[in-house]
């Protein structure tokens, strides 16, 4: 489910309803700003007009990362009266308001106050080349009022409060945003299409009632396969709860919504806020107590604590702290044998090619380079395979072979691969021991590790041969004190460390026994030194708590034309589309295969092509895939 929260910043409540009777200057309200924002949108409505937070990049909008909201500071303050300046040489933000004067720096929760250090409780973050701060602190440093209610946030210089308002009022107010939503689609495209409707209304009535809507095969859609994979769920609530029409049992997702119809629709969707939709709810999933699970281990510690897992077979992730930038030692090896496998499957190097030691190899920059492996002790002249250098250096972590693999490879290739798979915050500048480099420093997110490992064990970047010896190199490691540390004899960890004096790291894919794999990665970080025992413990608790979490989730059954033919199939998602593997049942009318460790997975979505089947992933009574031939 999309998880937008909405940020009010404001009081005139009267622009958000044609007619309303919630008041306006002429009643005797007090004028002011007016700005909304959602998070994860880079719209916003200032003074009841659409305008994009920054004109020349519209990734940047308002984001949550650990439970905070931040915001991009010169669209907020600009629109709040607050004056900006940047100060180049003192690398800060000077912000100015009824002489008032705060100084922001940015990856830093340190401010100045009238020259008065203050710390906050997040720090100020550059993001997409912007600098982001919490949204609290403009409330607090410029003495705003902040009032909640159902995930809208609402600040305000004036004397009142979201609370307020009448349950009718705050429900026109909520149904609102979701207009926006529409509105939006139809100024970007010209139309609003079924699937793209109920996926707006279905979130945010999901949010507004603050619910986990299970995902119930309530309907099974003839046109099932013209409907996109992450828009079924939406178009299955959405027609059980009456909010579009159904013709002919196709759920004709393409086809465009008038006015007449949205303003038809949204009367429902109000009639649904104001009373709970009756549907077989949990309070929480799995993967919701999962994350709950997590953070409180991770809050635990006086530790900084990273996380981010992958589950293969639902393709669901789960992140804590997951997209903060650190330095990550040895862990972005796995990275340098994605970029070597990936020009050997192109021909343009050899897995069994030798190499030649040379003296050149063990320095970077004029630094010895120590550390980990043992290549650095090695004879100048000794050949090595580069198979035997990737070995080396994903199993004993050696950070010579890794430089001549880096080198071999090169940086650009290797950060172009990140760029094309989607690591966005991953970047690679210097080889291990390249002390004096004027180069920045290389940095990553443990989010962007986990999905390294989902490259790896979905054959995304290279054929399965290169990628199971890949996974083989993993499997070698000899440090299993971390995410292996309690981990049960069936299940396998082909993992890899990372290690400085201020950091423990482990990124692992685990093998089970009786289910498709997770990608994990955990990070234990002090910035006053590590008790790496405690830390290596820490990840070890933590990885148990996990790994016991995936492995106790049962399986999927296969039905096929209402049979039970498996109670127990591997269902895969690769690239946002759901595989199973092969199973003689479902016979050979399919166009989209992979092989992943040997094994043929076929892609549900070709099954399904020309109309012949349909499929629908079923939660309720029991995890379920159900084709049925039409």
């Amino acid at each position: 489910m999309r998880k937008a929260v909405i940020v009010l910043v404001a009081v005139l409540l009267s622009i958000l309803l044609t007619g309303s009777a919630l008041g306006s200057p002429e009643d005797g309200l007090e004028e002011g700003k007016t700005i909304f924002l959602q998070v994860d949108d880079p719209h916003a409505i200032v003074s009841d007009k659409f305008v994009l937070i920054d004109k020349d990049n519209q990734k940047v909008k308002p984001v949550i990362k650990n439970n905070r909201t931040l915001v991009p500071l010169r669209f907020v303050t600009e629109n709040l009266d607050i004056e900006v300046e940047w100060d180049e040489a003192a690398g800060k933000a000077i912000l100015t308001k009824d002489g008032k004067i705060v100084e922001c720096f940015p990856n830093s929760s340190r401010v100045n106050i009238d020259n008065v250090p203050v710390q906050l409780d997040v720090a100020a973050q550059t993001i997409e080349g912007r600098l982001y701060i919490p949204l609290r602190a403009i409330g607090e440093l410029f003495n705003q009022n902040v009032s909640f209610k159902k995930g809208i946030i609402m600040i305000t210089e004036l004397d009142t409060s979201i609370q307020d308002h009448s349950a009718n009022e705050f429900i026109e107010i909520y149904s609102r945003f979701a207009q926006m939503l529409i509105e939006d689609e139809l100024k970007t495209n010209g139309v609003i299409n079924r699937y793209e409707l109920a996926r707006i209304l279905i979130d945010q009535l999901g949010q507004y009632h603050a619910i986990y809507i299970s995902n119930a095969g309530y309907y099974i859609f003839p046109d099932a396969p013209s409907i996109p994979p992450n828009a079924y769920y939406h178009a299955q609530i959405a027609t059980y709860l009456n909010l579009l029409d159904i013709k002919k049992a196709d759920f004709e997702p393409e086809q465009g919504v008038s006015s007449q119809e949205i303003t038809a629709i949204m009367e429902k969707y109000k009639h649904l806020l104001a009373q709970k939709p009756d549907l077989p709810v949990v309070k929480s999933s799995p993967d919701q107590q999962l994350s709950a699970a997590i953070q409180k281990q991770a809050k635990s510690t006086n530790n900084i604590v990273r996380v981010s897992t992958y589950d293969f077979s639902t393709g669901a992730t789960i992140a804590y702290r997951g997209d903060e930038r650190f330095y990550p030692a040895s862990l972005t090896k796995v990275l340098y044998m994605l970029g070597f496998m990936e020009q050997a499957q192109a021909g343009n190097l050899k897995m069994q090619n030798t190499y030649t030691l040379k003296q050149a190899d063990k320095y970077a920059r004029g630094t010895w380079v120590g550390g980990t492996g043992t290549l650095q002790y090695q004879s100048n002249g000794n050949k090595y395979s580069y198979d035997k250098l990737l070995s080396l250096m994903i199993s004993i972590s050696d950070n010579v072979a890794a430089n001549v693999i880096l080198d071999t490879v090169g940086k650009e290739k290797i950060n172009s691969l990140s760029k094309r798979f989607g690591l966005e915050d991953t970047m690679i500048y210097r080889k291990y021991y390249e002390m004096s480099s004027p180069l920045p420093a290389n940095y990553t997110t443990v989010s962007d590790l986990t999905k390294m490992l989902v490259l790896l064990e979905n054959r995304a970047v290279v054929n399965d041969s290169l990628s199971s010896q890949g996974i083989k190199y993993l499997k070698a490691t000899s440090d299993k004190h971390r995410i292996a540390r309690y981990t049960a004899g069936d299940v396998v960890i082909a993992n890899k460390t990372g290690t400085l004096d201020n950091l423990s790291g482990d990124m692992a894919l685990v093998y089970f026994s009786n289910r498709e794999p997770i990608a994990l990665t955990i990070v234990y970080r002090s910035s006053q030194g590590l008790n790496f025992n405690a830390a290596d413990t820490g990840i070890g608790k933590l990885a148990k708590t996990i790994i016991n979490h995936y492995n106790s989730q049962p399986n999927y059954a296969l039905y096929v034309n209402g049979q039970l033919i498996d109670n127990n199939i591997r269902l895969r998602f690769i690239n946002g589309r759901p595989f199973i593997e092969y199973h003689e049942a479902i016979g050979q009318e399919f166009t989209d295969k992979t092989t992943i460790a040997g094994k043929q997975y076929i892609s549900l979505d070709s099954l399904t092509a020309g109309n012949k089947y349909t499929y629908k992933l079923q939660n309720h009574p029991q995890l379920a895939i159900v084709i049925t031939k039409l």
